[in-house]
């Protein structure tokens, strides 16, 4: 088998872009891996080739290696609370019209859930946040 090679030309800044992006896909893989049941797999050579190349110690990978750990969470949570929010938009209007739900047009519907949505939201983001549900449950003790 033969294999290809190409040059490249990238700044500092696309080398750590390209490093930043090559980390998230690791990560994501290796989480993805793991809910299956299957080994890890190991960091790349490309990976461990930019860092060399940008001259990352090992303290400074870990940093980061952390720092894309959190925002990939960070989007993770946006993503799960967002699809959250829509779905009980769509089931408070679906409630709400009732039996006038199956003459009700998909873009009244979508118009309904999407108007909830935007009103309502932090009230149903907190339905799954624990942090606020710990706040809650501490005040509803207080009163008590």
């Amino acid at each position: 088998m033969q294999i290809e090679f190409f040059g490249l030309n990238a700044s500092r800044e696309e080398l750590r872009e390209m490093h930043r992006s090559l980390l998230s896909r690791f990560i994501i893989e290796n989480v993805l891996r793991q809910e299956q049941g299957l080994e890890p797999v190991d960091r790349s050579s490309l990976i461990e080739r930019l860092e060399k190349l940008l001259g990352f110690n090992e303290e400074h990978v870990h940093v980061l290696f952390h720092q894309v750990e959190e925002e990939l969470w960070a989007y993770s949570w946006y993503s799960y609370t967002d699809e959250w929010a829509w779905f009980r938009a769509k089931q408070d209007v679906e409630h709400y019209l009732g039996k006038e739900l199956t003459r009700t047009k998909n873009e009244m519907l979508e118009r309904l859930t999407e108007e909830k949505y935007q009103t309502q939201f932090e009230t149903y983001v907190a339905e799954v946040d624990m942090q606020k549900q710990k706040k809650i449950s501490k005040k509803q003790k207080q009163k008590k």
